[in-house]
This record gives C-alpha cells, structure tokens and sequence, in this order.
C-alpha cells in the first residue's frame, strides 16, 4: 500500500515518474527444541523475501536487441523494474557433549537474485543490467567449542565458511554497449552490459582463553583466515564500448575480454586484552599482532579478440607478507564517585581489513596488465564501425579518424603498473588509520543518560602513482571560461585554470610506479567530529535515544601531485564543511491495551554534487594552442569545487504500531507499519553532467507506504 509523492516541482525539474514500490513481502517462520533431553537442541527457520520496485525516470528501450540500432529510445508505457528475491534457510543445533564441552554448529542455505527477472537503474537501461548478481550457491558454515576450565577460565574456539558463487550472461551480450554523455539522460548506458562471474570461498579460524575474575578480565586469543577467489570479468562479445556525444560517436573502450583473476589472501593474527577496575578507575588495554600476506595462482590469459594468443600466467607472490603490531587502549573514570558521571577516553591502530582486493592483489599479473584502452573516434561515414585497424596502436585516418591508443601498453606483456618492492612487504607498511575519543557520560535522572563525545580519525600508509614516461613538463595549460549560470558559484562566467594536456608526441606513453607517497612529501587525510546522544529506558516502558553527529573530513595532497606526471594542483585540498546528522528513535508500549507504538526519525545531509562540463575540443584549442592529443573530440571539466554544491537535506520517519494478543502459552502480534509517513519527495540522486538537465532528480525518496506484518510465538 503505497501513495504518491510526485509533484509538480519534481515534474519540472524533469522527474517524469519517481521510484515507486510495486509489491514487498516477507514470510519467515521459527521452530525448535531439544532433540535428545538435556542433551542436543536444535532450532529451525526460514525466510522467503520479495522486493519489487520501479526505477525512477527509466524505461525500456524501444530499440533493445535491435542491432542495426544506436539510440536510446524510452517506452514511456513500460517502466523499468528492479526486483530482488532471497530466500534464508539456517539451521542451528547445540549439543551438551559433556558437563564442561558444549558444540554448536549452524548451516545457512542462501539463495540471492537482484535483477534476475527485470533490471535498470536511474543511468542504466534494462537492457545493459542484470546477470552479476544471480547466486547460484550462497552458504555459510560454522561450529564453534566452548568449555568452562574452571570457575574463572574460559576456552573457546571456532571454524566458519562462507561460500558464495555468482554471476550470468548478460541476455544483449552480442551488442556493443553505448554510454552518451548528452542525450536525454547523460551517463547512460544502454544496448548491452557487461557482468561477472565469481567463486568465493572464506574459511576463517579463532581459538581464545579468557581469564575473568571480578576486578580483572584478561583474553589472549589466535585468529586466522583464507580469502580465495576465481573470478571472471565479461563485456559483450564484440569486446568493445562506444561513447557518444549526443547520439554522435567520439570514442570507442577496446577490452580484453575475457580476463580472469585467481587470488588468494591468508591471515593470522595474535592479541592480548585486559581490563580491570581500581576504584573508581576502569582500564583496559590491548596489543595486536597481524601478519598478512597474499598470492594468485596460474590464470589463464589471452586467446580472446585483442590478445589472440592464449598463454598461462604464472602463479605469483603479491603481499609477501606485511607483519604489524597495533596498540590499543581506554581508560573511564568516575569523576565525581557517585557513579553518575564517567569520562571517557580511547585510543587505538586499525590495519585496513584483509579482502581479495586494493594492494593484496596488485601484483597478479594480471591485475598489472593494461586490460583494457580508449581510442578516439570520428565515425566519418556514419556506419557505426571503427573502419581502421583496431590492433594497430598507432593514429590512422584511412577511412575513418581514429587517435592511438590511450595506453600503448594495451594486451601485451609490458605491464601497465610496477609496485615498489616497499610497499609488498615488512614492518608497518599496510594501510592504517589511528582513532582517537574522549568524551563524558552523565547520568541525567535515574534511566536518563547524556554523553557527548569527540572523535578523530586519521589515515596513513599512503601511496602514489606516477607515469615515469613523462614529466609534469611534458604537459601545455589551457584554460576554460564556466558559462554563465545563477546555479553556479558567484553566477558562472568564471575563469577555470590549471588544466593540462600531455605533448601530443607522448599520448599512450604509460609505465605507472607505485611507491609510498611520502616519496614525494606529505599526504594529509583526517576526519574529526562530535557525537552528542542521549538514552532513556523508563519504568512505564517508554525508551528512547537519539542524538546528532557533526564533523568533517579534510583531505590535502597538494604537496605530492603536483610532483607526479601531470602537474595539476586543482582540487588538491579538500576540506567539506561541517555536516550534521541527526537519528533517533523511541518505543512505548501502552498499559493494559498491550499496544506497542514505535517510531524512528532521521535526518541527513544531501550528497555532495559536481557540475561536468563536456567541453568541445574547438573550446580548448585556443587557450591550448592546438588540438587536444589523441584526436580527442572533448574533455570532461568539472565546474565547481568538491564539498562545495549539496543536494537537498533527507528527512525521513518511520512509524509502527503493533498490538500484542496471548492465547494461553501463545502470544500473537499484529502491526502496521508506515515508512516515510511524512510523504517527503527529497531527491537522492541528481544528474550531475552539466547542461540543460544538469541536477534533474534520478531518484526520490520512496513515497509513503503501509506494510502489514503478522507474528505468533507459541
């Protein structure tokens, strides 16, 4: 049950039909017991979801599959669906084995399809979506020990799996797929897609002793885990991807298709914590040891369009092997001894989490390959066929005008990217951040709590990527005038500099080093802040808690890439103004009707947003003095500085009301919920290539809509 919050406003600003829910459901249900009397329990449920929705301002293409076709057409009659269907069946059982030995073991059966029926997006058509996310095996495994040495020492361990594979064909997969940077809607993509295919496995280990006394708790612990993944990577067939520039094509994506990655990722880690209470002082503290290391094992290669002979890459170390030791540590004092008001201070290193991505799998060679290259295009008979040698890196205008390759490293065996040794392996080399708070927490009235709070998070472990073929003198300034627009900073009509363009002689020379950023001097990137909350559980089962967070993140390189290959310093600094977000919520059940009422509220700051101009090549030629290297037909620009141009702040409440019935042993409840009952319509999405539709919703917040929910416990 859903209204409508689609107005005249929205109609204007170019939203012809916003998202909208065309069914939700969800049925679940719960059984369990002992299987054999103080022995073996077991417990047994199962969730089946279905979530369908139209996707805002998107139609299907009244020119899908037709391949002598090039444009996007919408049928306004039939709007694209997204839909998603998941279907959870875990199994628990526990098992007593001995008076101190207690097992359990858990298997959950997944089964996950998003768009797998339907599909699109706000810049994506029907026909470009879909086939990624169709699992076939989704499935987690775990069984973990526990056992009670004595009174004060605990043991525990703990073996768990998850297992997931996934991906399909995309149905267009003959098409060469479009993306229009004009057009009715710019940034879409449409025609055909591409999709992956993917095998995930992630067994992970722990075992623990805990030593717990009144004053003090002490935990040493051993943690290890296996990250593996055999992946595919797929575009259509014809291994190729057109740009238009308002239905006009300017440059063609060639790709090797397929590639694939094999990687493996492994993981132990040590720690130690304690804590203990002296008075009115609460201490407790902890030490890490992390060691993490990576490699790929033999992937195919080649025997696909753009790299015709199929060979076997070797398999090869990547991280080898990062070792660390972090510290953390906390302290809360009773300031006053009444136990009313505490203060709060914590400190603590955090190692980017182990993943089957980023730097663990930088140096597959694979990953290290150029997979894939631009290459401008004039289509000067109109044929919609590159009619020039693809494999010929070089410039050429036989027939039609076609720039050289933007990577002259494109499917050979000369990689793309080379890592610093450095950054591979040794002592505190993984990317980190530090987290800092203090803070006080104050008991307001009996059931009633304050805390206000400051927190800091910086980063490190940085790195950078510089084209040692070229120089940042290798590359001419030009300049671009913004048009004149009262939506623009100061009204438009401004000068926008520090724009550069590579010697034409050097397009596509490409040997990008990877080396730790304070190579070339110091990165700046931290983000600070503060919590203001507040909790209340009172005796007439009223409980409530909410509270605001305000920071900002800053962000500063501008003394590292200025003295990488191109020499821009634009936007260098980043520093967003203070953003405050608010959420609460609050729960009552009324006395004697057992009717319990329940509400969350919420409030956001919009997104940030950019305004990129496509400017003509015949715009920046004066100002450069020449054409745009690599028979570039435009360039993109954008407009107005990050964390300076803010979508519309999100509101949103949410509200339920639910009525409790028992039956004897059995208790029932029936409720009503309503999400976002207040009907707001704020957008969240915007287009944000600049031009007449420049900031057009793509997506609104979903309109007011009732679901009714049914449970029995008995």
């Amino acid at each position: 049950m859903q209204g409508s919050n689609l107005t005249d406003e929205l109609r204007a600003a170019g939203l012809r039909d916003p998202n909208e829910l065309i069914k939700a459901f969800e049925t679940n249900g719960a059984v369990g017991g002992p299987v054999i009397r103080n022995r073996l329990w077991f417990y047994f449920s199962t969730k089946y979801q279905v979530t369908r929705l139209y996707v805002a301002g998107m139609y299907y293409n009244k020119n899908e599959g037709d391949p002598n076709a090039w444009t996007y057409e919408p049928d306004l009659t039939r709007r694209a669906k997204y839909d998603g269907t998941w279907l959870n069946i875990p199994l628990r059982l526990t098992l007593q084995a001995t008076p101190r030995n207690k097992f359990n073991f858990f298997w959950d059966e997944q089964s996950m399809c998003l768009e797998c029926k339907y599909g699109g997006a706000p810049t994506v058509a029907p026909e470009a979506s879909g086939g990624t996310w169709d699992t076939q095996v989704q499935r987690f495994q775990q069984v973990t020990w526990s056992s009670p040495i004595t009174s004060r020492l605990l043991a525990d361990a703990g073996i768990g799996r998850f297992l997931t594979k996934y991906g399909r064909e995309n149905a267009n997969s003959d098409l060469i797929s479009v993306n229009e940077q004009g057009g009715l809607i710019p940034g879409l993509t449409y025609r055909s897609g591409g999709w992956l295919k993917n095998l995930t496995d992630t067994p992970r280990w722990r075992a623990s002793l805990s030593y717990v006394t009144g004053a003090q708790n002490m935990k040493f612990g051993y943690e290890g885990q296996h990250l593996s993944t055999d992946g595919g990577t797929y575009i259509n067939w014809p291994s190729l991807q057109y740009r238009f520039n308002n239905g006009v094509p300017d440059r063609l994506t060639m790709q090797i298709n397929p590639w694939f990655n094999n990687d493996r990722v492994n993981g132990t880690a040590l720690y130690a914590q304690d804590q203990w209470s002296r008075g009115r002082l609460s201490v407790q503290g902890a030490v890490r040891y992390d060691r993490a290391s990576s490699y790929n094992v033999e992937n195919p290669w080649g025997g696909v369009r753009f790299a015709p002979e199929a060979i076997t890459l070797p398999a090869t170390k990547g991280v080898d092997a990062y070792d660390d030791i972090s510290l953390r540590g906390g302290m809360a004092y009773d300031l006053f001894g009444d136990g009313k008001t505490s203060l709060r201070v914590s400190a603590g290193q955090y190692r980017d989490a182990l993943q089957v991505g980023g730097i663990f799998i930088a140096n597959n060679p694979v990953a290290r390959r150029v997979l894939s290259t631009n290459r401008n295009w004039t289509d000067v008979n109109h044929n919609f066929v590159p009619d020039c040698d693809l494999m010929n890196p070089a410039a050429q205008s036989a027939v039609d005008i076609c720039g050289a390759w933007s990577n002259q490293n494109f499917g050979s065996a000369v990689p793309g990217s080379t890592y610093d040794p450095r950054l591979l392996n040794g002592w505190g080399i993984r990317p980190m951040d530090s987290q800092l708070a203090a803070g006080v927490q104050r008991e307001l009235l009996p059931r009633l709590s304050t805390e206000v709070t400051y927190h800091r998070r910086w980063f490190a472990n940085f790195t950078a990527t510089n084209n040692v073929l070229v120089a940042p003198t290798d590359y001419d300034p030009y300049s671009i005038v913004a048009p004149v627009d009262p939506r623009l900073p100061d009204g438009g009509g401004y000068m926008i500099d520090d724009l550069w363009d590579i010697d034409p002689a050097l397009f596509g020379r490409s040997n990008e080093l990877v080396s730790p950023a304070e190579d070339y001097g110091n990165r700046i990137s931290y983000w600070h802040g503060v919590d203001v909350n507040i909790n209340g559980r009172m005796r007439n089962s009223l409980m409530f808690q909410g509270g605001t967070s305000t920071g900002r993140m800053v962000t500063d390189t501008c003394d590292v890439t200025p003295k990488l290959d191109n020499p821009s310093r634009r936007f260098c600094r980043v520093v967003a103004p203070f953003a405050t977000q608010f959420k609460g919520l609050m729960s009552y059940t009324i006395p004697k009707i057992t009717v319990q009422v329940s509400s969350t509220i919420q409030s956001l700051p919009g997104p940030s947003l950019a305004a990129n101009l496509v400017v003509s090549n015949a715009t920046v030629a004066p100002s450069l003095g020449r054409p745009l290297a690599g028979n570039a037909q435009s360039v993109t620009v954008n407009l107005i500085p990050p964390q300076t141009l803010f979508g519309d702040r999100i509101n949103q409440v949410d509200f339920r009301i639910a009525k409790i019935l028992r039956f004897g042993r059995s208790r029932a409840q029936v409720g009503v919920d309503i999400f976002n009952a207040m009907n707001s319509n704020v957008p969240q999405g915007y287009i944000q290539t600049y031009g007449n539709t420049w900031l057009r919703p793509t997506s609104v917040m979903d309109a007011r809509f009732a679901r009714v929910s049914g449970q029995i416990d008995f």
